[in-house]
């Protein structure tokens, strides 16, 4: 079939959920035959319609006619290592003799195992997102801006906004002309060809912070015009809002837009309406790169148990496990009272795999609350540090930026520099002067929390991208006992 993307619209709508595609296809698109990129179906999208792809190795097909089976698959598992994770390979099966293929295949080795499309459709896991090239963008693939947005999230991300905003417009605004006029403007405003390129230092692009902040304010003031028409009660919706082929959890009232996604089970982004600003545009370049990611707040370590504040960074904590890209179970949601529980249940064979993980969102009044209940599934004892990563976006760090230590009730001007530790304490504070807001973020516990801005950009032209927060406490869990912590982060104006 041809890999014209925007059939990737169309098809969806006239009932398909999956096609094919040659192999050779998904290497113009940038699939790394040596990762397994050519044996793994992937989603693709346009106009926010998303449909499965799966790869077809004709290759393969004209390998099997003229040699041994048994060492094509031999080489197969050795080249790829697919003992714990699934490698799924389509075979057109002209001039063979399938019955015999099969049972050749069948005997070569146990972890073969024959099935069709639509069975594994049903329980294909996050799959990566691909954009497939025209003619002209494979002679020249700096041309695609599509697959830009899926190597780099945050203008991934930008895009899914874009769609979801002019979604509403559709929806809501029909046959009020003035008012979608105006909310289209702003929409237009958002759709700068500059989020769609990296930039340098003399041409700005989606490192550079103004860019995206000017995106997400044209976007965020569009929704503000829907808004006008129509009453927003306190609301937990589910639905695939960042486009990635999975349902994100949507906390919203008439000031906030909170999203929270299923894999880390963090905040990834969150809108406050009256400043227009979304204060987790928090992209960071992505090691050893020029490419990008944007962080999520509340994602969680865990942590050798004599890890210091001074030991975290923007990038890793030595000796740790990131719990923030694992993927949580959603364990109970209830709209009525708009919360929301996902679990990560205990993986044995991973660092701490005994571990079992609650964490708990709840929207109430201009405010998020989140209760964690960590419980040591083992019969041992086990000891521990638990940190978990905020990054909040502001205008700027130092000239609209105040952060206040908070102890009994006293307000303790604090200084970040290049780095601040600030030991037992249960809340702080950042006046956003520039918006004239002010976030609170409270704890149920004294933590000792580690705080610094993350910079990026090009040599010798950082910018500020974010401030990160990272409260740490370290924990002794007797087997089979819980331990329990709350978090509260509250936006006024």
């Amino acid at each position: 079939m041809t890999s014209e993307q925007t059939l990737a619209g169309p098809l969806p709508s006239c009932g398909m959920i999956y096609f094919f595609l040659e192999e050779e296809q998904f290497k113009n698109a940038g699939a790394n035959p040596n990762a397994g990129g050519i044996f793994s179906p992937c989603i693709t999208e346009d106009q926010g319609k998303l449909i499965t792809v799966f790869p077809v190795s004709s290759s393969l097909s004209t390998e099997f006619q003229q040699g041994n089976p048994q060492k094509i698959i031999g080489r197969i598992f050795e080249k790829h290592k697919i003992d714990n994770e699934n490698l799924f390979i389509v075979i057109p099966i002209p001039g063979l003799d399938y019955e015999s293929f099969f049972e050749i295949l069948s005997n070569v080795d146990q972890r073969i195992s024959f099935t069709c499309p639509a069975k594994i459709f049903k329980n294909l896991p996050l799959l990566k997102k691909i954009y497939f090239p025209g003619e002209s963008a494979i002679k020249n693939p700096k041309s695609c801006p599509r697959q830009f947005m899926a190597n780099n999230p945050e203008a991934g991300s930008i895009y899914a906004k874009m769609m979801h905003v002019h979604t509403l417009i559709n929806n809501q605004l029909r046959g009020d002309k003035t008012r979608k006029r105006t909310a289209i403007e702003e929409l237009w405003k958002a759709q700068d060809s500059s989020l769609f390129r990296l930039g340098s230092s003399s041409s700005p692009g989606l490192l550079n912070s103004t860019v995206r902040k000017a995106a997400y304010h044209s976007l965020i003031e569009a929704e503000k015009i829907i808004r006008e028409k129509i009453k927003i009660p306190p609301s937990l919706s589910v639905f695939d809002y960042n486009l990635d082929g999975e349902g994100e959890y949507i906390f919203q009232d008439e000031k906030l837009n909170c999203c929270i996604k299923s894999r880390g089970a963090g905040i990834f982004e969150l809108d406050y309406l009256p400043g227009t600003w979304n204060y987790l545009d928090t992209l960071a370049p992505r090691q050893g790169s020029l490419a990008s990611e944007c962080r999520s707040s509340f994602a969680d370590w865990l942590t050798p148990a004599d890890t210091l504040p001074e030991h975290l960074s923007s990038e890793s904590i030595k000796g740790g496990r990131f719990c923030g890209e694992e993927k949580f179970e959603i364990s109970d949601i209830d709209r009525l009272r708009r919360k929301a529980v996902f679990r990560l249940p205990p993986k044995p064979g991973l660092k701490w795999g005994e571990i079992e993980i609650l964490k708990t969102w709840q929207l109430k009044k201009n405010s998020i609350s989140l209760d964690y209940i960590i419980r040591n599934s083992e019969t041992k004892n086990l000891s521990m540090g638990f940190c978990t990563s905020l990054d909040l976006s502001f205008p700027n760090n130092d000239a609209h930026l105040r952060i206040y230590a908070l102890r009994e009730g006293e307000k303790e001007n604090i200084t970040i520099g290049n780095g601040l530790t600030v030991r037992s304490i249960k809340a702080l504070e950042f006046q956003d002067i520039k918006n004239e807001t002010v976030i609170s973020l409270e704890a149920s516990r004294g933590f000792d929390w580690r705080i610094f801005h993350v910079y990026s950009g090009f040599p010798g032209n950082d910018e500020y991208q974010s401030t990160r927060i990272m409260p740490l406490l370290n924990i002794s869990l007797d087997a089979g006992k819980t331990w329990k912590a709350a978090f509260s982060l509250k936006i006024t104006s």
